[in-house]
């Protein structure tokens, strides 16, 4: 049966007939149940409107109309679960009773809530690409397209380092259609301690827990949201971020429409800089085996800078980049990254003009933020 003639209007209420007069709380409460319960299947389209036409004041009807296409098209995304009948009060706008039943369908198994050695996560941004989540260490055991309903994605996280703009974020929708897609990974507890250094959790972000749906049910999840003082609502994401995102969703199955708007989103604009030049002197020459002594140096394309003087959104980073080159761990962030890049080719210089820029852009932000040192051989 196609698409469209799938019944949005199966969904489980109390004896509230108060809420026909009340299109807002009604157009919430359709399309949070709706996603939650059943989808009945319909002959004509036609029984669809009617029913939309009876069940609320006609100011309300569109946006009815609106919430029952977009909770259609998520209709075959959600499993059946039980049968409910309404009666409607012929032209009233009363829902006067809803009988529920069971279904004689069974329903697919729930996922089991995730237990404390096999976390599940939700990943709404650039994790949602395996790429980008291998280059943080996380290998899922498995993978799958999830949904948020009553939440919607922003990009108002400002990203440590300036010039890339904002990074993604998930808020509350009091819009009864918002949804955010993602990907629902299933992960070890050490690799979720990864994922929480990687999202500069205490500091960027916070981790809570959420309810999503999949295919096989509904599933308690952990996801990231932007703390207060990262959140800049000015901010956008930049072209290579915003790639990333369409490159996970696409390739996870993710709704065509949301797919769209990702790549209609408007981008961060930095400002083009002129090829790094290390400031005049005399500096010292680091290699790993020195550099990992001074855990306040970092290094980066063969310079390496001191982060004791950073401004207080960078100390978190101080563990991560400590004592380390991260060339390689930017590189692996690039859109066009296939994961397979090695030291040697930043030491043997194999890179492409798109590699070079992007590690030139770095090398003005990490100037910006700290200090020039030294320079940093690749043995």
């Amino acid at each position: 049966m196609k698409v469209e003639e799938r019944s949005a209007l199966r969904f489980l209420v109390d004896d509230d007939t108060r809420m026909a007069h009340h299109p807002r709380c009604c157009c919430r409460r359709l399309f949070s149940l709706a996603v939650a319960a059943a989808f009945q299947p319909v002959t004509k389209r036609a029984a669809v409107n009617r029913v939309v036409q009876l069940l609320i004041a006609p100011a309300a009807v569109q946006k009815v109309k609106d919430i029952t296409g977009v909770v259609c098209r998520y209709a075959p995304f959600w499993p059946a679960a039980r049968s409910a009948k309404m009666d409607v009060a012929s032209g009233s706008g009363e829902l006067r009773q809803c009988r529920r039943e069971r279904s004689s369908e069974v329903s697919p198994p729930r996922l089991a809530v995730g237990r404390s050695d096999v976390p599940w996560y939700f990943g709404y941004a650039t994790n949602m690409d395996l790429i980008s989540l291998r280059a943080k260490g996380i290998e899922p055991r498995m993978s799958m397209r999830a949904v948020l309903p009553g939440w919607r994605l922003r990009f108002n996280v400002r990203h440590f380092f300036r010039h890339e703009g904002g990074v993604a974020n998930i808020e509350r929708s009091d819009e009864p259609t918002d949804a955010v897609w993602g990907v629902l990974h299933l992960c070890d507890d050490t690799r979720l301690a990864l994922l929480d250094a990687a999202e500069a959790i205490g500091h960027g972000y916070n981790r809570i827990s959420i309810r999503v749906f999949t295919q096989r049910g509904e599933h308690e999840a952990a996801t990231y949201v932007g703390i207060p003082s990262f959140i800049h609502e000015g901010c956008r994401p930049s072209r290579r971020y915003l790639n990333i995102l369409i490159r996970g969703a696409t390739q996870a199955g993710i709704d065509s429409d949301y797919v769209d708007a990702l790549r209609r989103h408007p981008v961060h604009q930095p400002p083009t800089v002129p090829v790094f030049v290390p400031p005049p002197g005399d500096y010292p020459i680091f290699t790993a085996a020195t550099l990992i002594q001074h855990p306040m140096l970092t290094a980066l394309a063969g310079a390496v800078f001191d982060m004791a003087g950073a401004r207080w959104q960078h100390h978190c980073l101080r563990e991560l980049f400590g004592g380390k080159d991260m060339t390689l761990f930017h590189l692996k962030r690039l859109d066009t990254s296939d994961g397979r890049e090695t030291l040697d080719d930043i030491k043997y210089d194999r890179l492409t003009t798109t590699q070079r820029r992007y590690l030139n852009e770095y090398l003005h932000e990490y100037s910006t933020e700290y200090t020039y040192t030294g320079r940093y051989l690749y043995g």
